[in-house]
């Protein structure tokens, strides 16, 4: 189970709230594309290891960050 995609979308927005006030947040999250798009840099892990880091500004478009993040696994 989950939350409700309009809780998410509530989340997630709280969480853009925040740190545009310079709050910084550490986010752990499945979706790695949802969480990329509210984050300054993000970091995959795969089995407790780190597998790649994502600069905010390199990883745009989206379809960028999807081709980096399967590739990374």
């Amino acid at each position: 189970m989950g939350l409700a995609p309009i809780m998410v979308a509530k989340v997630f927005e709280v969480i853009q709230n925040v740190a545009a006030q310079g709050v910084t947040i550490f986010l752990v999250e499945q979706n790695a594309l949802l969480a990329l798009k509210v984050c300054s840099r993000g970091y995959i892990m795969e089995s407790g290891r780190l597998r790649l880091l994502i600069r905010r500004p390199i990883c745009w478009p989206m379809r960028a960050c999807k081709r980096l993040i399967w590739a990374s696994s």
